[in-house]
């Protein structure tokens, strides 16, 4: 039997997360991913603010590295703002 066709049962895949509402106004979730499969580690990230009745600002994060002969790289970075505001009463 060849090792290579064995199904890669030994890796491992870990996830940790937080979901933390700091105040009334401001949440916080943030989520890391890695697969020793792969050697590749993901994390994203989302920040929450309602600074008005119906009013709020998203800040979202992401980024996927791999592990490449003992480095790593960065395959990805994203950072994205969204503000939703409320017109009117």
């Amino acid at each position: 039997s060849d090792p290579d066709d064995e199904p890669a049962s030994r890796d491992l895949i870990g996830v940790a997360g937080l979901d933390w509402r700091v105040s009334a106004k401001l949440y916080l979730r943030w989520m890391l991913q890695g697969d020793t499969g792969s050697d590749r580690a993901l994390t994203s990230g989302l920040l929450r603010y309602d600074f008005a009745p119906g009013s709020t600002l998203y800040l979202s994060f992401r980024e996927s590295r791999l592990g490449v002969d003992e480095r790593v790289v960065t395959e990805d970075r994203v950072l994205l703002g969204k503000v939703s505001w409320r017109v009117g009463s």
